[in-house]
């Protein structure tokens, strides 16, 4: 809204957005997972999405982009978050993650966004048969402008080398 509107000249964007309307540079494609509490119980693997309906979902608010891609990602499954017999809705990451690694329920985040809570015993991820879902974070101006080589300048200097891959257009 704030690049149409002009108060934002760029913006990295998780979240959909009309590739028509912009131009975009990939800055990076982060894995989505599901994680939990080492020691909260789950049905025996192998685990399918469906085995988890029965626990407490955690969920980011409506609206937001971490939660848009599980959203799609269910309704592709013919699914979606008012199926899993209870949820909680909480619009601070770290409250969701505190909240799964004290056992209250699942969740489903980036990867990197646990990554620390993984490697320290924390968080534990949960070895789903059939989630495989790797979402893109992009670079992205209003289509046209004349800014252009600009924009592509700063994201050039400031996202990581490794990460940056052109986005088709």
């Amino acid at each position: 809204a704030g690049l149409d509107r002009g108060t934002l000249d760029f913006a990295l964007v998780e979240g959909y957005f009309t590739r028509g309307d912009y131009d975009c540079l990939l800055y990076s494609q982060e894995p989505y997972v599901a994680v939990c509490a080492p020691n909260y119980p789950l049905p025996p693997a192998p685990c399918r999405l469906e085995d988890l309906l029965d626990r407490r979902l955690i969920l980011r608010e409506s609206g937001s982009g971490t939660r848009g891609i599980l959203e799609r990602y269910l309704e592709a499954r013919g699914l979606g978050v008012e199926d899993f017999l209870r949820r909680v809705e909480v619009g601070n990451l770290g409250a969701i993650k505190a909240l799964a690694a004290r056992g209250c329920g699942i969740t489903f985040l980036y990867l990197r966004a646990v990554q620390a809570e993984l490697a320290q015993g924390r968080l534990r991820r949960i070895a789903l048969q059939d989630l495989e879902i790797v979402h893109d974070f992009n670079f992205i101006w209003r289509r046209g402008s004349i800014f252009r080589a600009q924009y592509e300048a700063f994201f050039r200097e400031f996202a990581q080398p490794s990460a940056i891959i052109p986005a088709v257009q």
